[in-house]
């Protein structure tokens, strides 16, 4: 190898590597901020970024001569700066591999962004991070094999280009001469052996950067599934400053389009717990992710604890990171690069290093956690990612708590230890509780208030007891788990209605009730009452006889499907009955047919449809 051999390979890797590294810093960050994102034109930006990698290298390189030459508007600007233009300079040679670099580096980067559950980001903003933070250790480290593989394409096209450089900064030895130009000149020359030398250093470079980046990337991709960590002595109970509710604790009224789905609600309580009950597509996430600030809506306000966080009109909108919110997301997002230590740690704010492990540690000694602090989530099982998911929402210490589903797919035994964590929690924690749930149970033990969202609507909100005993409309009453629903009609006499869903019998409603407006009657399956053979025609208030048509059993309750005439057949009509075993055990041994009576206080009018 000559003087002049070492020069030209010493240029080259030094004109691949400056560009490699201005394609990685643009090509990086543009890739994250188009990853996921959708506005008007972005079909056109895409088109101008990636219009290096599609177009002639000598048609890119006549465009950055038009740009940079004396005549040109960044050519007259570098002269202005530095007295001097870039043409035929090294500089230019590093400007025309980065140009040529940048399509490969930004459109590898954005699919390997674009493989990040958004929801792993959105978790990592309710915690509080500013977006140079979820950027750098959540977005670049999920994304770091794309983005390796990225760099090695772009060093890779960066050390071959040719054209453009021969445009912008001619094919001058010892100065712009890379190896490409280099092999054109040997060739040209007719010298074909010094020309395969300079490819066999080019294929050794590239392929073994390749092979480099492979290795970096598998050993990347595994993280270890456990990390030792001795946990303290003695967990001391962790007392965190919270925040005094005000009179109108949660109060919102917004509008929010997807597509064909329109939110529209408004909502004003003090309580201090909320249960959102309502179908699969109702709504009910997209509400909490217009709370935690994850979604903006198009209209209305929102309120914290007296706090304003979002308002249309005024151009208001808290950032997530700046509403103090925990926020517990359906599918969990967990951080895969993270420990379970590690993510509950993510978003406290403690004045020293040593306060904040102690409050870890005692967030994952409530949540049964302190044997898998060091377990990466994908060695945790599902009960265990939900737990640490809670422990992370509780451990920001918030004003608002958003629980998406937070005890799904839980064992039994793990579900009833969450549910306590949970409620000790909501009971203890100032702030104001939001839970989504299609459990009732749950919903009723943990929380004060209900909202039934129905369509985007709600159909009915308030105290829990009040929403139960009187849901007001045909598809609360089933939502909130009615299975006796029936529509009615005047009877023969007043004060009388004909149940046409319930064997045409007449039901009478309490006295001084009125049934103007309802077209349906409910009743809860554990409000009926059953009793053994009296009489063949029973007399009192909403008796009847019944007979038995099905019955299945759970492991402490009966439910008894009836059938209030003889004959099976659909006119028959069916109320369902919930019993405990030990009554089912003394009515079966009763001859049919049976007595139900249908309490009239416990009926429910119902409505078809209404909006609050």
């Amino acid at each position: 190898m000559t003087p002049l051999d070492f020069i030209t390979l010493q240029l080259s890797l030094k004109t691949a590597l400056f560009a490699t590294l201005l394609a990685f810093v643009s090509g990086v960050g543009v890739a994250w901020m188009m990853a996921g994102r959708s506005f008007r034109g972005k079909s056109m930006v895409e088109a101008i970024l990636l219009a290096p990698l599609v177009l002639p290298p000598t048609v890119v390189g006549f465009c950055l001569l038009l740009l940079f030459g004396r005549q040109g508007p960044l050519g007259r600007l570098t002269t202005a700066l530095f007295d001097e233009i870039l043409l035929f300079t090294s500089t230019a040679a590093v400007l025309a591999a980065a140009v040529v670099a940048f399509p490969l580096m930004y459109r590898t980067a954005r699919g390997a962004f674009e493989q990040i559950d958004r929801n792993i980001l959105a978790a990592a903003r309710t915690l509080g991070a500013r977006p140079w933070r979820v950027f750098w250790q959540i977005g670049l480290s999920l994304a770091w094999p794309g983005v390796v593989a990225a760099t090695v394409l772009s060093f890779a096209r960066a050390l071959g280009e040719f054209g453009a450089t021969l445009m912008i900064a001619g094919n001058i030895p010892g100065q712009t001469r890379t190896i490409p130009l280099a092999i054109y000149t040997d060739v040209e020359s007719g010298d074909l052996v010094h020309a395969g030398f300079w490819v066999l250093i080019v294929m050794v470079v590239t392929l073994s950067l390749a092979t480099l980046a492979g290795v970096a990337t598998r050993y990347r991709l595994r993280p270890r599934a456990r990390l030792s960590l001795p946990p303290p002595a003695k967990v001391i109970p962790v007392s965190v400053p919270r925040t005094i509710l005000t009179p109108a604790a949660l109060q919102f009224q917004m509008v929010k389009r997807l597509g064909a789905f329109t939110l529209d609600v408004t909502w004003c309580s003090s309580a201090k717990s909320c249960a959102i009950l309502g179908t699969s597509g109702a709504g009910k996430s997209v509400l909490l992710r217009c709370l935690s600030g994850l979604e903006r809506p198009d209209s209305g306000s929102i309120s914290i604890n007296g706090r304003v966080v979002f308002d249309a009109q005024r151009e208001i909108h808290v950032d997530p990171a700046a509403r103090r919110i925990g926020h517990v997301l359906q599918n969990y997002a967990l951080f895969p690069n993270l420990n379970a230590f590690e993510y509950v740690a993510f978003g406290l704010q403690a004045p020293s290093k040593a306060e904040r492990h102690r409050q870890v540690w005692q967030l994952l000694a409530e949540a049964d956690l302190v044997d898998v602090a060091g377990v990466y989530p994908h060695a945790l099982s599902g009960g265990q990612q939900q737990r640490v998911a809670v422990a992370r929402a509780l451990a920001v210490a918030p004003d608002l708590l958003l629980l998406d589903e937070p005890l799904s797919a839980l064992d039994a035994h793990l579900r009833y230890r969450l549910e306590r964590l949970l409620a000790r929690s909501v009971h203890e924690f100032p702030g104001v509780t939001v839970m989504v749930t299609h459990n009732l149970d749950e919903a009723f033990r943990i929380c004060e208030d209900l909202i039934i969202l129905d369509e985007g609507r709600i159909i009915a909100a308030g105290h829990k007891h009040a929403v139960f005993a009187q849901p007001g409309t045909v598809r609360a009453a089933i939502v909130t788990g009615c299975k006796n629903i029936s529509r009615i009609r005047p009877g023969g006499r007043p004060g009388v209605l004909l149940a046409e869903d319930w064997g045409q019998i007449e039901v009478s409603l309490p006295s001084g009730a009125t049934a103007t407006g309802v077209s349906h009657l409910g009743v809860r399956a554990h409000h009926l009452a059953i009793s053994g053979h009296t009489a063949l025609e029973p007399k009192g208030t909403n008796r009847f006889s019944c007979w038995i048509d099905e019955a299945s059993e759970t492991p402490h309750r009966v439910t008894v499907h009836l059938r209030l005439r003889p004959e099976r057949d659909a006119a028959a009509g069916q109320l369902q009955v919930e019993l405990t075993k030990e009554a089912w055990g003394h009515l079966i041994r009763s001859p049919e047919p049976w007595t139900v009576t249908l309490p009239p206080h416990r009926l429910m009018p119902l409505t078809e449809s209404v909006r609050i």
